[in-house]
């Protein structure tokens, strides 16, 4: 993603300004923002404090009116506006800011179509939500972190997301492999179960079930079909 253009969306009923400064550096780091929206119900009194910030980055406010007690109408207009961005500006890179669990099948969409997706959230975004990601960084609490001004300096990275997950269990089948010499095997019962103890079910990651999931790894030269794996650098291979 290196020097790739990133679309930056903020659920800004989510997350505090302070944290702006360490999201917007450790972003640049990896590329250029070049679409940068804060989300929000902008007549609340709670908004005030996010004015000095949005001029500072240059960040469009985009403004959505709570239309009922139950429904929270800024993630529904940040999500369709994400996927209008996916679909009809070919933007590729993304960066979703909020610990809302409502934004898991967003960011598992945006994956499905090939787009890469970071996220920003407190320590109680849900581990599955975070698992959605392909990086995920953790944000400091507020009241541990002394403030510089309106800045927060630190950023925690907490996880690499599906990265990481699909990591491990790629190197389980591995492991499973080099323990057999024959070139054809079969995934055994304990690989099965340790991958599934993970409980990334019902989504897979993104791939909608444990075979998908399975064919969706990186296991270099091996391949993998219906439960069966395959090394063609090994004798006997058909």
């Amino acid at each position: 993603m290196k020097n790739e253009s990133i679309a930056l969306l903020i659920d800004a009923e989510n997350v505090s300004p302070p944290y702006l400064n360490s999201i917007i550096t450790a972003l640049e780091s990896i590329g250029s923002i070049g679409i940068k929206r804060a989300y929000a119900n902008w007549t609340s009194n709670s908004s005030e404090s996010w004015l000095d910030i949005l001029a500072l980055y240059a960040i469009e406010p985009i403004h959505q009116y709570k239309v009922s007690t139950k429904k929270n109408a800024t993630d529904i207009r940040l999500t369709v506006e994400a996927m209008e961005l996916a679909l009809s500006h070919s933007i590729e890179n993304f960066c979703i800011v909020s610990s809302d669990s409502d934004y898991t099948p967003l960011v598992t969409a945006l994956r499905k179509a090939g787009k890469s997706v970071i996220g920003f959230g407190l320590p109680h975004t849900p581990k599955r939500t975070i698992l959605a990601y392909n990086h995920f960084y953790e944000l400091p609490n507020i009241n541990n972190h002394s403030t510089n001004g309106n800045h927060i300096d630190s950023i925690k990275i907490k996880s690499d997301g599906q990265d990481i997950i699909r990591k491990k269990c790629s190197n389980m089948i591995i492991e499973h492999v080099k323990s057999s010499p024959i070139a054809v095997s079969t995934l055994n019962l304990t690989t099965q179960t340790n991958i599934k103890k993970m409980k990334l079910s019902p989504d897979w990651c993104g791939e909608g079930s444990f075979t998908k999931f399975l064919n969706s790894l990186y296991l270099g030269p091996l391949q993998i079909k219906n439960n069966y794996i395959f090394c063609p650098h090994r004798h006997g291979y058909p």
